[in-house]
């Protein structure tokens, strides 16, 4: 299908991803920021890119926001960007994005904590849920869906080249426990809605995961829950923008022991695949995230599939365009994925790798 996408914009440590495919398109996550549009501001400002993706005649629209969890990074300028309210509301001409349908876990629909950035998020995902099962919530512009492991869909199609299934959270996953403190809220990483996409066209079956904030525990299940072929991906959003606490876990010392089953979990790659870390620029230092250790993990995964040019492969939307942010950007089609080139970092594609490879384990 021409013209279709999968975007990683450059966020600092925050998700904001768009796929295109065919007249859908899907955004998981928003960490949008206003300082972006200041004319001295070193960060990018993704919005026009955005809106021409869901210009759809003189409205914009966008068919699904994945909303993972509702912690500031990953909601921070929703209500900058989509119009919150009813669909009766709509002002075709204020400049927002309708949303079609938003899905969100049972944590998410329901939190123990808001902040000033999750607000309008929040706000938006209890007004549909509040009229969930009429004839109005079925509405563009009024649907949500709540998901987990323990209840239906857990899986299915967006159009004709989208298909999803769903990875994560289960029901207990999602349940997080209230904090005695207010001030001290439980993390809700764990509630991340864990996806992994696939792109079809004609005999070409690319897959994307995205996982949110999901951390160790997490990624431990799903391996014990799901097969080589269910975690198979050709592009892997290294979760918690690049963050130890996906693939490890401090032990009595303090010391990170890494997580043989969650390595393996994240290490199913389809092809000679990609890794994206959304985050900012990763340095040989102590932050977490990102990791600088958790970055060499991935990049072993990498190396394992794919040796002469493993280290293109991992790519850091805030560093990509000569170390200045630039959108990562991969074209789909028929033929497979293929990085588009900026002039900046070399282009790799894997066209072909479809549906007949051999993903190479890691554990």
């Amino acid at each position: 299908m021409a013209n279709d996408f999968l975007k990683f914009f450059p966020v600092g440590n925050g998700d904001s991803t768009l796929i295109k495919a065919g007249d859908k398109t899907v955004m998981t996550d928003i960490h949008y920021r206003q300082s972006c549009k200041d004319d001295n501001s070193d960060e990018y400002d993704f919005l026009k890119e955005l809106m021409s993706a869901c210009k759809k005649g003189k409205e914009y629209r966008l068919s699904l926001f994945v909303s993972t969890h509702p912690d500031q990074d990953h909601t921070k300028g929703f209500d900058e960007i989509f119009h919150v309210g009813a669909p009766a509301g709509f002002d075709t001409k204020n400049g927002k994005i309708l949303i079609e349908e938003i899905w969100c876990s049972p944590y998410t629909a329901n939190p123990h904590y808001e902040t000033d950035d999750s607000k309008a998020l929040i706000k938006e995902i209890k007004r549909r849920k509040g009229i969930l099962g009429t004839d109005e919530g079925k509405k563009d512009g009024n649907r949500l869906i709540i998901l987990d492991l323990n209840s239906n869909p857990t899986s299915g199609e967006i159009g004709k080249h989208l298909k999803w299934d769903l990875l994560a959270p289960t029901g207990e996953e999602a349940n997080i426990e209230k904090s005695d403190d207010p001030e001290k809220p439980n993390s809700s990483n764990n509630s991340s809605l864990v996806i992994r996409w696939t792109y079809v066209d004609q005999s070409t079956a690319e897959y994307i995961i995205l996982g949110g904030d999901a951390e160790v525990e997490i990624w431990e299940r799903i391996r014990a829950d799901f097969s080589d072929s269910d975690l198979k991906w050709s592009i892997l959003l290294a979760p918690h923008h690049c963050s130890r606490c996906s693939m490890a876990r401090k032990n009595e010392d303090d010391e990170y022991e890494y997580s043989d089953d969650s390595l393996s979990a994240l290490g199913q790659v389809h092809g000679d695949g990609f890794i994206v870390a959304s985050s900012k620029p990763i340095k040989k230092d102590d932050d977490n995230p990102p990791s600088w250790d958790a970055k060499q993990k991935y990049l072993k995964i990498l190396r394992e599939s794919y040796e002469d040019d493993h280290t293109d492969r991992f790519l850091n939307p805030e560093s990509y365009k000569n170390g200045k942010p630039e959108t990562v950007v991969f074209e789909l089609s028929h033929k497979g994925l293929k990085l588009k080139s900026i002039g900046y970092a070399s282009a790799a594609s894997i066209a072909g790798s479809g549906a007949g490879s051999k993903p190479t384990t890691y554990g």
